[in-house]
């Protein structure tokens, strides 16, 4: 997906990771069904409530502006700096939390770590992934979704990062 500037979704590459892996390792009984139930819930969740965000950032945007003229664009092109240091702000406290459980949970189970502790080294390493992930490959994703799926106007940048930000934190 990288190379083609597609987005994937991590959080169900690690849920279908580790439910793979348990299942191999130790079986059904292993699956916690109140737990996979409430992440499946989330998963299925959060794009609609993204949907529905979107859909009204973009409608109080539009109404907001309805008299502007097209250096609006400038203005929301401005502001799209807010609206993607909060989305880059989201997403960070969000998936970070998920590389730093992995690398947890892989030195509890080589046993490096005598209980499932969170070393400090640990979110630093994180940080830095997130951070060289999206520079290095965070490109291709935009021009893809900005270009190729759908040309993104100032408008539609805007609400979309402030949608995904206020559904994400």
């Amino acid at each position: 997906t990288w190379a083609a500037g597609i987005p994937v979704s991590s959080s169900h590459a690690l849920v279908g990771g580790l439910l793979g892996a348990a299942l191999l390792e130790a079986g059904p009984a292993a699956v916690q069904p109140q737990g996979l139930a409430k992440i499946g819930a989330a998963l299925l969740l959060s794009p609609l409530l993204a949907l529905l965000a979107a859909f009204a950032v973009m409608a109080a945007t539009r109404w907001c502006l309805r008299t502007a003229s097209p250096k609006a664009n400038l203005a929301l092109s401005r502001a799209q700096i807010v609206t993607a240091t909060a989305l880059a702000l989201g997403h960070g406290a969000n998936d970070a939390q998920k590389t730093i459980g992995m690398i947890a949970l892989g030195l509890f189970v080589l046993g490096v770590t005598p209980a499932f502790t969170v070393p400090w080294w640990s979110i630093a390493l994180a940080a830095a992934a997130l951070s060289l992930g999206t520079a290095f490959g965070g490109g291709r994703v935009v021009r893809t979704l900005g270009a190729r799926f759908y040309r993104i106007r100032p408008i539609h940048g805007f609400a979309a990062q402030a949608a995904s930000a206020l559904v994400i934190v």
